[in-house]
């Protein structure tokens, strides 16, 4: 709003959080509800873990670097979820569609 007064932008933004605070923090469970609720509607076949971390401020609590996901996909076994799943969640799923992608290039290439 205030492209040339950092001093009333800074002031601006203040006020504004004050009224506007930052939602609550998702949490591990929430992520797993969502990768229950993603199986429900796609199939295991379409679900894949991975994140980007890099300038995200707030991850879900319990979540907050790659070295949790060992407890989320503990969760998702609790939850029910085949051994079979979890070893496409955590990266066969994205290795099958990467090898897939590769070998339409490769025919894309050839044409």
């Amino acid at each position: 709003m205030y492209p040339d007064d950092k001093g009333k932008y800074t002031g601006h933004l203040a006020a504004w959080r004050s009224i506007h605070p930052d939602p609550r923090h998702a949490t591990l469970m929430d992520v797993a509800d969502h990768f229950d609720h993603i199986r429900e509607v796609a199939g295991v076949d379409h679900v894949g873990i991975g994140a980007d971390y890099e300038g995200f401020p707030h991850p879900p609590w319990g979540l907050e670097d790659v070295t949790c996901y060992p407890s989320l996909l503990a969760e998702l076994l609790k939850r029910g979820w085949s051994k079979n799943d979890i070893k496409k969640v955590a990266g066969l799923n994205v290795l099958r569609v990467l090898r897939e992608a590769e070998k339409v290039s490769a025919r894309l290439s050839r044409s």
